[in-house]
């Protein structure tokens, strides 16, 4: 089982990295086309 643990850790990990990559690159698109976006609206 450990052996197992240690093998997964790397794939885990590689892919929340890359979700957050992807989240924080979307978030900031979204946050920074929202906020001009109401205040156009408004």
């Amino acid at each position: 089982m450990h052996a197992s643990s240690n093998a997964k850790p790397p794939a885990r990990v590689f892919a929340q990295a890359d979700c957050r990559h992807h989240m924080g690159d979307i978030g900031q698109l979204v946050k920074g086309r929202s906020p001009p976006a109401r205040l156009r609206r408004r």
